[in-house]
């Protein structure tokens, strides 16, 4: 045997012994000195290409990449972190979700930074996106590669602006985030897909702040996107639990087959008396699609008629006077219509005290409604509930319809209500202390929960964000914007996926199996 074999070889007994190629260091171990490997294959890498061929590993030179001008009309689209083995039970769930709906599956590479890169030959047969890809003009995957530590491959993206659409990033995290667009365009969205490989920290011999921080950020993910045409596209995640189920619009798929599941859907803001006509009436057809029996609303009421920040806006006050808008009580009317038109398509209601609730418990608490004569009656009346302190839109609401109190849960500031898991019950708004919190603060303090609030949707560590019922641009000024028309589906098992309406619907099913 030659010297170059025998090097081989011993590479080879090593990787069946370790299921990984050896270092520099552990090559020392087997008596190859780098001076050795350098006399017989000049790099170490053409020594690994070496091995690589002779035991038909896939690595980053043969991997079969996505052909010019491929079109599909829905993707899948995951991560695959190099040097890392593939979930088998989630490849095969993915393979099967791609069977039933005729999707097709993209895995987009994390290479090794500075190493040489290996990946699960399971994938062998699997498109990999290598280069840029355009889904369609406003829709790409860029394989912008980055340190598998990166706690945020997104960060300095959005810096790129109007030159960029929206971006589907490689990463073992689950990450999306909105850049604001003026011009009433919409949003760009920046997002990462979660992986389909094993967490590469999870064996490592010494745990560091890092692998430790690491290890608790990967995700097993994938990020479908449905095309309608060049110019719109769906997107939404699918997020698996390591439970041999996953979940899409109300689906469970088991290796076992798929079935329909029952899940809450959480509600983008909703707004009273300025929530979108269109969103109000497909958010109705969306949740009966997906079998949601409960819904989770947050800012049911917006105190539009007595909002704090007009007290000194005359002319706004006029216009509003002009269409009849000033009234509380015509406003407390649309909020118990809003509230029987759910109760009427049979869903249960779970309502996030939120803080555009207490707008009208603060016009009340401040007295204003004294310099008020249109609504000096009604708010008086509303007076004896902050005495005994009831929520007074849920008393007021009881007062005339006693039967929602079996129908209807109005929650109040700090009470919890979990669905898989998921904290369901805190608007967003109240941080630590007094503050105003940031996601991080939010993580921190819950864990994994649904908020609102923002009215621009976001996922960030265990925090997801729903978007807005209303219009998607703001009332109070003008600019761009990054809100959203977006809900938040929540799963038996803990798992959620962000659902955005977009050219008239929240998915878009081109086929039917």
């Amino acid at each position: 045997m030659s010297s170059k074999e025998f090097i081989i070889q011993e590479v080879i007994n090593f990787y069946y012994k370790y299921d990984k190629l050896p270092s520099f260091n552990e090559l020392k171990s087997l008596n190859i000195t780098r001076d050795k490997v350098r006399n017989q294959f000049s790099t170490l890498e053409n020594l690994y290409d070496c091995v690589s061929q002779k035991l038909n590993l896939l690595t980053h030179k043969t991997i079969k990449p996505i052909p010019k001008n491929f079109k599909h009309s829905k993707y899948v689209i995951t991560t695959a972190v190099a040097n890392a083995k593939v979930n088998k039970i989630f490849l095969k769930l993915l393979e099967l979700y791609c069977f039933e709906n005729n999707a097709q599956l993209l895995i987009i590479p994390q290479f090794k930074l500075n190493g040489y890169s290996l990946f699960d030959i399971k994938l062998t047969n699997y498109y990999f996106v290598v280069d840029r890809f355009f889904i369609n003009s406003n829709c790409q995957i860029l394989n912008i590669q980055h340190p598998n530590n990166s706690k945020d491959p997104t960060v300095g993206i959005a810096s790129i602006g109007t030159r960029y659409i929206s971006s589907i990033l490689p990463s073992s995290i689950v990450r999306l985030k909105y850049v604001a667009m003026g011009l009433n365009k919409f949003p760009h969205a920046i997002m990462t897909t979660g992986a389909i490989t094993e967490n590469i920290h999870k064996n490592d011999k010494i745990l560091t702040r890092s692998s430790f921080i690491n290890s608790n950020l990967h995700t097993f993910g994938a990020v479908v996107v449905e095309v309608e045409n060049n110019e719109f596209f769906h997107f939404r995640q699918i997020i698996y639990n390591n439970d041999n189920v996953l979940f899409d619009l109300g689906k469970k798929y088991s290796l076992s087959g798929v079935k329909k599941c029952e899940p809450i859907l959480v509600l983008g803001d909703w707004h009273v008396g300025k929530t979108n006509l269109a969103v109000k009436t497909e958010t109705i057809k969306f949740a009966k699609k997906i079998n949601a029996k409960k819904l989770v609303l947050h800012d049911v009421f917006d105190a539009y008629s007595i909002s704090h920040h007009d007290t000194n806006k005359m002319i706004v006050k006029a216009k509003k006077a002009q269409n009849k808008l000033l009234s509380l009580e015509y406003e407390l009317d649309q909020y118990i219509n809003d509230l029987k038109f759910f109760l009427q398509h049979k869903f249960h209601l779970i309502i996030v005290k939120s803080n555009h609730d207490e707008h009208l418990e603060r016009y009340i608490e401040e007295v204003r409604f004294k310099d008020d004569p249109i609504n000096f009656f009604i708010a008086a009346n509303l007076v004896q509930f902050l005495k005994e302190n009831k929520n007074p839109l849920k008393e007021y609401t009881l007062k005339f319809y006693p039967a929602f109190k079996k129908l209807i849960k109005w929650l109040n500031r700090d009470e919890s209500f979990k669905f898989g898991g998921v904290e369901l019950g805190a608007h967003g708004d109240k941080g630590a202390n007094g503050s105003f919190p940031s996601l991080q603060q939010l993580e921190g303090s819950y864990g994994d929960i649904i908020i609102g609030h923002r009215h621009t949707p976001e996922i960030k560590g265990r925090v997801w964000v729903v978007g807005t019922s209303t219009d998607t641009r703001p009332d109070y000024g003008n600019g761009p914007s990054s809100w959203m028309n977006t809900h938040c589906i929540v799963y038996p098992n803990g798992t959620r996926q962000l659902v955005n309406f977009i050219n008239g619907k929240f998915f878009y099913e081109k086929f039917k199996k």
